[in-house]
């Protein structure tokens, strides 16, 4: 015998009290969705558009407040770096590529660019070493405020060029490969060293290559940097100092005045207190380096000397690795993002994007319905007790109406209301599988641009 509405109605709703079960309840309306009426196909069809409706209503509010945070952070790098029009779509594009191609999303990527903004880089240095720093931010699971930050500071202090951001970037990657300290360690110690090293014309190379000494004496990071800023500015202009090294016949500036370097320096100071006690030669340090700092000086005369039986020194074998840096940071970059937890955020990166561009195609819309529908809340918020005095006979109508209808639903469902709510998830997933398909045309062409509006800004 054919099934009249009521009875699709109630399988839609109530398949489980039918059936054996629940789950053989839903499957088998599942199964009989082709045998409906039209009307009963209406009812699968509106049901699943309330569920999904809902999804796609909260993607919506998802894109708009994704959009807005993007944007607002583009606006306030495009005034830090004072770009033009042009420029700023410049950064646009860098942030929103960056955005599909790594784990940062393209808002954390326009903020990067503010920080290097704000470093005095200009527009075409900072969309250049865009991915660089990102790249660097998740290989050592920095946070990418902070490493922006420390990359443009602490080549500040080495006074260094955009255009040796590459092998910079590779040689602090390797130093955290090759020294107890990490990357963000590494940048503090130059952003405390750099000037002085900067002043003597101490490379950066070299300049990392003593630090990694002292990182593996145990003093790293801002301390490590801090202790070298004082050893190399005693050594290069302090009169206690070079007045002990002239007694000791160390010199460490050539005949035109030039610093002979730090490797050649240390070299000679280990000469020139070899000869001594061990008490005069802690005598002799405290002068050089100073008596906060003689012991620190003792890690690097250590370093610069050969080891036993001729092998070479922990000098030496750091400098061989940092020269040889080339590829250092796509290498870790490549191997801390081969996981899946990593893949996945490179995957929401990518969707958010998503959530940008759809946003974006309508946001001068948008905004104009915002304002209007800001508008029209205004007329109604002002008007809202006349209406209501003048139509209280229309209003209350319009709710006996409503609760009869809530009477009847009651009586045709019975006691669904405590069914839906012990199987709410189940019955959830049974009503969008029978729906799916009539879904995206039903949302679609259902929801107003009103309603839509008004739902964004209830979030």
């Amino acid at each position: 015998m054919a099934k009249n509405r009521s009875q699709y109605s109630l399988e839609i709703l109530l398949g489980a009290k039918k059936a054996s079960s629940f789950q053989s309840g839903i499957n088998g309306a599942k199964n009989e969705l082709e045998g409906m009426s039209s009307t009963a196909k209406k009812v699968a069809g509106l049901i699943a558009t309330a569920f999904g409706a809902i999804k796609i209503k909260d993607f919506v509010k998802e894109s708009v407040d994704t959009f807005s945070d993007y944007e607002q952070s583009l606006a306030n790098t495009a005034a830090i770096a004072n770009a033009t029009q042009t420029e700023q779509e410049q950064l646009n594009e860098a942030a929103r590529e960056a955005g599909k191609a790594t784990t940062k999303t393209a808002q954390e990527s326009a903020d990067a660019l503010g920080y290097m903004a704000l470093a005095g880089w200009n527009v075409k240095e900072s969309t250049s070493a865009l991915q660089p720093v990102l790249k660097l931010s998740a290989a050592s699971n920095m946070d990418l405020a902070t490493c922006s930050d420390l990359v443009t500071d602490s080549m500040s202090a080495l006074k260094l060029q955009v255009k040796d951001l590459p092998e910079y970037l590779d040689m602090v990657t390797k130093a955290q490969n090759s020294s107890n300290m990490n990357s963000q360690q590494m940048m503090e110690a130059y952003i405390k060293a750099g000037g002085a090293a900067r002043t003597l014309g101490v490379s950066a190379k070299d300049t990392g290559v003593a630090l990694g000494i002292l990182a593996n004496n145990g003093t790293k990071g801002a301390e490590g940097g801090t202790a070298l800023n004082a050893m190399l500015t005693r050594i290069g202009s302090n009169k206690s100092a070079l007045t002990m090294m002239k007694s000791l016949r160390i010199s460490i500036f050539d005949s035109q005045g030039k610093f002979v370097g730090l490797e050649e320096a240390l070299k000679h100071i280990n000469a020139g207190v070899s000869k001594l006690s061990t008490e005069d030669q802690a005598k002799a340090l405290k002068e050089i380096a100073g008596t906060n700092y003689y012991s620190k000086m003792a890690y690097l005369l250590d370093g610069v000397k050969e080891g036993a039986n001729g092998a070479k020194s922990a000098w030496d074998d750091l400098d061989k690795k940092l020269k040889n840096s080339d590829g250092s940071l796509e290498d870790m970059y490549n191997k801390q993002t081969n996981t899946l937890s990593a893949t996945r955020e490179i995957m929401n990166s990518a969707l958010d994007d998503l959530k940008i561009s759809f946003a974006d195609s309508f946001d001068g819309e948008l905004a104009d319905g915002i304002k209007k529908l800001t508008e029209f809340i205004n007329e109604t918020s002002e008007n809202i007790s006349d209406f209501a005095d003048t139509h209280q006979v229309e209003i209350h109508n319009v709710f006996e109406t409503f609760y009869e209808d809530i009477e009847k639903a009651a009586d045709f469902v019975g006691d669904v209301g405590g069914f839906v709510v012990d199987n709410f998830d189940a019955i959830a997933s049974g009503v969008e599988a029978i729906g799916i398909a009539l879904i995206t045309y039903k949302v679609v062409s259902g929801i107003s641009s009103l309603v839509l509006a008004q739902d964004l800004l209830d979030g």
